[in-house]
């Protein structure tokens, strides 16, 4: 019961920072990046079917924070972490100077991915190659693709950290359980 409390606790934490901290540093951003690299990294760290008890409520409690409502985003993070998950697997993505590369580059294309997703979720009725490329490459993407690379080392180690502890944790009950 401990390690869903604290599962919840950092849940809870990252929806928080995001919305304490990016939201009002940078009110002109529409992709919550620090989400974002937490449910990349946690897709690279755990297991696929593991990742759903942390990207499901993250997701789902962002966006009834945001918007009211569970919506794009939540089936966005969900497309995100399996194509992640896939592509993980298929290219073996370790803890090392290209792997982290990798996983730059995927969060980044991942900001991209959300943009392009929302555009065509968002009921636009006209659709020219001018709007479309003036919409995804805007200054809003390039600054939050330029943010991305110091949001993931940072969340990355915490999600790291925290992960090697819940993992610890839960030997640790389990050990008192024999």
């Amino acid at each position: 019961m401990r390690l869903f409390f604290f599962r919840l606790l950092f849940i809870l934490a990252l929806v928080s920072f995001q919305i304490s901290f990016f939201d009002i540093l940078f009110p002109w951003m529409t992709v919550p990046i620090a989400i974002f690299v937490a449910l990349i990294v946690w897709s690279l760290l755990i297991p696929f079917p593991q990742v759903f008890m942390r990207v499901i409520p993250t997701t789902m409690l962002l966006d009834i924070i945001s918007s009211g409502t569970p919506g794009i985003f939540s089936l966005y993070a969900i497309c995100l972490v399996y194509a992640t998950s896939f592509l993980s697997r298929r290219l073996s993505i370790e803890q090392s100077t290209i792997g982290i590369t990798l996983s730059l580059a995927l969060s980044a294309s991942a900001l991209v991915g959300f943009r392009i997703f929302s555009f065509l979720f968002s009921g636009k009725e006209y659709f020219t190659i001018d709007f479309f490329l003036s919409f995804l490459f805007s200054k809003d993407v390039l600054f939050s693709m330029l943010l991305c690379i110091p949001t993931f080392l940072v969340v990355s180690s915490i999600i790291t950290r925290f992960e090697r502890y819940m993992t610890l944790l839960s030997t640790r009950e389990f050990s008192r359980i024999k």
